[in-house]
């Protein structure tokens, strides 16, 4: 009875680590796979240790080369995009709180105060995952 529930709790991970697979960088993505082909050998289940192989080679020569080279290029654009998007959103909570400075309302003061600083947080996580994907990208 163990045996059927076991070997369906791994297909199940081995299905949505698939569907989120091409989001993960490459170590991660080998190493998920590694992971799950040891389960799959501590339990006997010899069938999807083997696919898990084939998916392990795939994986390894897609992270290889161009591929992983194109990909990087790919998440460093995005996240330039990023930025700018995030940057453009705190010129405009900029000019909100000028405009609310402008009419004297501390209300409105204060409530664009706290979206500017929410705005400003949000673009430092953005400029973050910029370094980081121009860092995956340089090595």
């Amino acid at each position: 009875m163990k045996k059927p529930v076991i070997a369906a709790a791994i297909a199940l991970v081995a299905i949505s680590t698939n569907a989120f697979a091409r989001y993960q960088d490459c170590d991660a993505r080998i190493n998920a796979i590694k992971t799950k082909i040891q389960i799959a050998k501590q339990w006997g289940n010899v069938g999807q240790a083997a696919s898990l192989e084939s998916e392990l080679s795939a994986a390894k020569a897609e992270c290889a080369g161009p591929a992983q080279a194109a990909r990087a290029e790919r998440d460093v654009a995005q996240q330039q995009e990023d930025v700018r998007r995030a940057q453009a959103d705190v010129d405009e909570a900029s000019d909100r709180l000028r405009d609310a400075q402008s009419r004297g309302d501390t209300q409105r003061i204060a409530q664009a105060e706290r979206r500017l600083a929410d705005k400003q947080d949000r673009l430092r996580e953005k400029i973050d995952d910029l370094h980081r994907a121009q860092a995956a990208l340089k090595g």
